[in-house]
């Protein structure tokens, strides 16, 4: 360190007595047993980080990566030297994959690059499943990948005793011993029917799907109670939710309940729409431009969706939710933060909102 005061020397003396994972004293502790402000406080952690001897995670806290002799224990794959093991399990679903694949593909090659062991398994029927899973060894962890689809809690049960920390992808399941990392469709909905309403749009509307997953169901709520507020009175029209279930040819099926709301004169009842679950961009606005709904002329769309996956927006489209890699650096970190700190609470972690701009957004003209 570049200071020797008393603070740094009893920071660096911590560090050389401590654990993998052992916490650092509160900085509150710290300022009133060395009568100093927070900015010492948080200026001495930056140098015990800057040095190697301490990793800050969000959501987690300060904790030290153990004693300065201990080498393999800064590595988070590893474990008494033996490397680590992660188990990929995932629902095989007749819908959309892309973004799922992107989100595995991601943590299994981080993994397997830094040594650890990787078995992924993918299955239809949780019964076929279980005993899959009966005869397989422990794993340090295992990431569970649901695809919309219930899961039985005996399913939980056979992955609970194979290894002792299970993550989820998605917010499907939180409340209990299981950590999470997620995203919720409240707060980008809220921030398309913003950018629709400010572009001049009077009628909007929100579609989804009647699927009711946790994530989605924010995102409708969050929809109901715009409709009572003065900012967007008469403005959102009743969303318009496809019956589950609704992922197989989705682009398609969107169009299709669009094209039924026509009014008499062929138009649409609104000139934009927050549009959630498109996998194929490129799909949706040839199946619009076939069914006469040019986009943006005709129709305003913003999709809520993967900002980082082409596929879904073609550079075209007005993009608000999530990074995928973000997603997938998300779960990376909670893994490896739960080794680190096996006793910490478990949690859920939702990915940043990210916004794309794109060009389906216009000033409203006369609908279809």
């Amino acid at each position: 360190m570049s200071e020797t005061t008393p603070l740094h020397k009893h920071l660096r003396d911590l560090a050389a007595r401590s654990r993998p994972g052992d916490r650092l004293p509160p900085i509150r502790k710290l300022m009133s047993d060395f009568g100093v402000s927070q900015v010492a406080v948080q200026r001495a952690m930056e140098e015990l980080k800057a040095e190697g001897l301490v990793d800050a995670h969000v959501g987690r806290g300060t904790f030290f990566r153990g004693a300065l002799n201990e080498t393999a224990a800064d590595d988070p794959t590893e474990t008494r030297g033996k490397p680590r093991s992660v188990l990929i399990l995932h629902r095989d679903s007749p819908g959309p994959r892309r973004r799922a694949r992107v989100v595995l593909d991601n943590v299994l090659a981080a993994f397997r690059d830094n040594g650890g062991r990787t078995m992924e398994i993918s299955y239809s029927d949780p019964e076929h499943a279980r005993q899959v899973l009966h005869g397989l060894p422990k794993f340090d962890a295992c990431v569970v990948q649901n695809a919309f689809q219930e899961m039985p809690i005996e399913m939980l049960a056979a992955i609970r005793r194979k290894t002792d920390n299970i993550i989820v992808d998605g917010t499907w399941l939180v409340g209990s011993d299981v950590d999470a990392v997620g995203f919720e469709w409240g707060e980008p909905l809220e921030r398309a029917i913003d950018a629709l309403v400010e572009a001049g749009h009077e009628r909007v509307v929100y579609v989804a799907t009647t699927h009711p997953f946790l994530a989605n169901e924010l995102g409708r709520r969050r929809y109901a109670a715009m409709g009572e507020r003065p900012r967007y009175a008469g403005k959102l029209a009743p969303p318009v939710l496809l019956p589950e279930p609704a992922l197989i040819d989705y682009e398609r099926r969107v169009v299709d309940q669009l094209c039924r709301l026509r009014e008499a004169n062929g138009r649409l009842p609104f000139t934009g729409a927050a549009v959630w679950g498109i996998e194929s961009g490129s799909l949706f606005l040839d199946t619009l431009e076939r069914a006469g709904i040019k986009v943006p002329d005709t129709l305003s769309i913003i999709l809520l969706g993967r900002t980082d996956i082409e596929t879904e927006h073609e550079g075209f489209f007005e993009t608000i939710g999530y990074a995928a890699a973000e997603q997938s650096a998300a779960l990376r970190e909670m893994i490896r933060s739960r080794w680190r700190e096996p006793d910490a609470p478990h949690g859920l972690v939702l990915t940043p909102t990210r916004h794309l701009v794109g060009r389906s957004i216009g000033r409203p003209t006369e609908s279809v």
